[in-house]
């Protein structure tokens, strides 16, 4: 799972830009602020890693696609009835 990372600080040089966005942040926003540009920077995010999250998960040999609603065994499709 992806989880976006938006840093919200008074620190402002560049040095620890570098290195929160280095360590995995993927935004920095530094004091004063004002909350609609953090709304729209963590809309932004979202939007933005919205698709990328793997949204399959893989327990050999069975396989669950949640964006598709496909059940798989050995990667062969199979017929799952609502229960």
């Amino acid at each position: 799972m992806s989880v976006p990372v938006l840093v919200l600080t008074a620190r402002e040089g560049w040095q620890d830009k570098v290195e929160v966005l280095s360590a995995g942040a993927d935004d920095y926003v530094t004091k004063p602020f004002h909350i609609e540009e953090v709304a729209a920077r963590m809309q932004a995010l979202l939007r933005r890693n919205s698709g990328l999250a793997s949204q399959v998960i893989s327990i050999p040999p069975f396989q669950v696609d949640l964006s598709r609603r496909e059940l798989s065994i050995n990667e062969q499709p199979i017929q799952a009835d609502r229960i």
